[in-house]
């Protein structure tokens, strides 16, 4: 202890230790050194660099977009930081550091399944969420039907939608589509709208242009007047993918079609002896006598035919081949697709000009003009 007089006042205090210089363990104190510089390069699925990708340090202010070689760089990085990498219709991806300075990311496009997504007059809604009366099919079923007209196609899949083919002859062969059953006075057709626009012929759509197609039978319907009292047909195409690469598509189908039942004609000797009989049952005298229907039978006169006038005029198959070819793809804020589609439906007369070929084009391409554009 010691001791020091300060005026009238005795401060009392600890004496301290004396330590020993040898005692003490060597300590080396070097500067903090900074956060490291990280490289991200993002691309899609293809391995193609992606423009504008949305690159976030979690729980930070830094971030920005990937440029045209799909490249961003960011200073001053914690070691324990995770990277939000991100892009419209593709899954956003969570990504620790772990000490790397390079860092390579794979975005993969989002899928929807129509058995999660409705498309209804208002926009996109699940199906677990939806309360009204909407049915779909995805164009992908569509394509599996080899017939030629799309309308023809929906028959048996969609529940509810009632289709009635009255002819087979190619180019007039549309169905009359009842929703909500027939009307007893006035036009009793759906609706059909095709990507938010009014549009006639349904059956004359290119089906692998199709993305889905949805059917609105009640109220949810209201949206679009009093033209949908009979029900509406939402028909969406496809559309390019955002920082997708170009993705080209070429398909060919080729088929036959017949008569489901062709009826089993009577020769000329049977079909004289029955008439005989009606007219005898008549009471009137025979149409043919013993020596015409013999000549008939064994055909020995040229001027009595026993000709097949059915199988002499229809066919009994034909052909028809659909060819499709699509390009699609995004980049730089533009998506695309375009297709072109060839169509060729032979008749079921022999010699007759009832055929149809028929040629579909389309072209949906979307521009973002800018970020901020509300």
């Amino acid at each position: 202890m010691t001791y020091s007089i300060i005026g009238k006042v005795v401060l009392i205090k600890k004496k301290p230790e004396l330590i020993n210089p040898g005692s003490l363990s060597r300590v080396s104190i070097s500067p903090r050194i900074p956060n490291k510089q990280i490289l991200v390069h993002v691309t899609d699925s293809a391995g193609t660099a992606m423009e504008n990708a949305s690159v976030q340090i979690e729980g930070t202010k830094l971030g920005g977009k990937t440029n045209e070689d799909g490249n961003i760089s960011f200073t001053n990085v914690p070691d324990d930081a995770f990277l939000l990498v991100s892009y419209v219709g593709y899954k956003t991806q969570r990504i620790a550091l772990n000490d790397r300075t390079q860092i390579n990311v794979q975005l993969r496009a989002t899928s929807y399944d129509l058995a999660d997504f409705v498309v209804v007059g208002y926009g996109v809604q699940k199906k677990e969420t939806l309360t009204g009366s909407v049915v779909a099919v995805k164009g992908s079923e569509i394509v599996k039907s080899p017939a030629v007209n799309i309308a023809t196609s929906l028959a048996g899949r969609l529940s509810g939608v009632i289709i009635n083919s009255r002819s087979g002859e190619p180019g007039r062969d549309n169905p009359s589509i009842s929703i909500r059953g027939r009307s007893t006075t006035g036009d009793g057709s759906a609706l059909v709208i095709i990507d938010g626009v009014e549009r006639s012929g349904l059956g004359q759509l290119n089906p692998n242009d199709i993305e889905s197609i949805s059917v609105l039978k009640d109220a949810s319907a209201a949206i679009y007047g009093a033209r949908a009292a009979n029900g509406v047909i939402l028909v969406t195409t496809k559309r390019g993918i955002a920082g997708a690469a170009p993705r080209v598509n070429l398909s060919f189908n080729q088929g036959i079609t017949q008569p489901t039942r062709n009826p089993i004609m009577a020769d000329s000797y049977t079909f004289g002896k029955v008439y005989n009989e009606i007219e005898v049952g008549e009471g009137r005298d025979p149409r043919y006598t013993d020596a015409e229907l013999q000549k008939y039978k064994d055909g020995s006169d040229p001027n009595y035919p026993n000709t097949d006038w059915y199988g002499f005029i229809v066919k009994d198959w034909t052909t028809q081949h659909r060819t499709n070819l699509s390009v699609s793809g995004g980049k730089n804020g533009t998506t695309y697709y375009l297709s072109l589609g060839e169509v060729l439906q032979n008749g079921q007369y022999k010699g007759g000009t009832e055929k149809i070929k028929q040629y579909n084009i389309r072209s949906n391409i979307d521009v973002q003009i800018t970020n901020n554009f509300l």
